[in-house]
């Protein structure tokens, strides 16, 4: 069976121990190749204050060491470790660059939750990446609550639509996580019908009708969901439908249900429209207290 290329971007040891440790446990480890990668992104600035105070680069270098606690970590708990890159520059431009160069499939990689405004000024790593990047995205939020017992079952909401991307993410979410350890829960969130019909034009259609129908096509797609996850071996909890803001929901929900992580399908790239409008999973990763991974069709 081949195995998942895994790249998981490091940086700060102590948030980095943090994001490996949660972000591995989703993983089938027996089936799966972790790379660990470190960018430099020291500015001029910085390299003039470590020239006047060698003290404080001493102590910076010094936590690089750190970074063997990690690599001893994957080792011990059984990981396919590959090895460690270190680069200089940009970190979001260096770890797709990775990506493509290299033919990983899986990047993890922590947030900070930058405001929306300072990512539009100035960008992060994670949302860029997770919104340029071709594979699929791993992004561990910090506020997840941190799981002490390493290996342990974990539950998660799979957003379902009826998307072709969502399709994807159903059918090979499997190759990415490990589903024996795995309990679904299966959401569709129907748009309000306000959103689609003006209240002033109620009264020539037949409201019952579109809601009935509206109903179908979600149990619908939940069926279709449900069907391909449990092919490949996943157990699922609970599949339902909710009325409302689909991001909101979706986050709202996964609380609601105590879930480690959140799964949606997206497609590989993201256009200029995305960038200035937003979407779901967009919304989702921005909002969302809950560590989230993204699916990705580049095929």
């Amino acid at each position: 069976m081949k195995k998942l290329k895994v790249l998981i971007a490091i940086d700060e040891p102590e948030l980095s121990k943090y994001i490996v440790r949660e972000g591995c446990n989703f993983l089938d480890r027996e089936n799966c190749e972790i790379t660990l990668l470190n960018v430099s992104e020291i500015t001029l600035a910085e390299e003039e204050y470590f020239y006047k105070e060698p003290q404080k680069f001493i102590e910076h270098e010094a936590e690089k060491a750190e970074f063997a606690l990690i690599e001893n970590y994957l080792e011990r708990e059984g990981f396919n470790y590959q090895g460690f890159l270190y680069k200089e520059g940009n970190a979001a431009n260096n770890i797709i660059k990775t990506v493509e160069n290299e033919g990983f499939e899986l990047v993890i990689l922590g947030s900070h939750n930058k405001r929306r405004l300072e990512r539009m000024f100035l960008g992060s790593v994670s949302y860029r990446v997770s919104r340029n990047c071709k594979s699929s995205v791993l992004v561990i939020k910090r506020q997840t609550k941190p799981q002490t017992v390493q290996n342990h079952n974990f539950s998660l909401l799979f957003a379902a639509d009826s998307s072709e991307y969502c399709d994807y993410a159903a059918e090979n979410l499997g190759y990415y996580i490990d589903k024996r350890r795995t309990l679904v829960s299966l959401l569709n969130v129907t748009v309000p019908i306000q959103q689609v019909i003006p209240t002033d034009a109620y009264i020539y259609t037949d409201i019952a009708r579109i809601l009935d129908e509206s109903d179908m096509v979600a149990r619908d797609i939940l069926q279709n969901a449900a069907f391909k996850l449990l092919r490949q071996g996943f157990k699922i909890n609970r599949k339902y439908f909710v009325t409302g803001d689909p991001a909101e929901s979706i986050i709202k929900e996964a609380q609601n249900n105590n879930c480690d992580l959140i799964v949606m399908g997206s497609h590989g790239t993201s256009g200029m429209a995305d960038w200035l409008i937003g979407s779901i999973s967009a919304s989702v990763y921005e909002y969302s207290p809950i560590s989230m991974l993204i699916v990705k069709n580049i095929g």
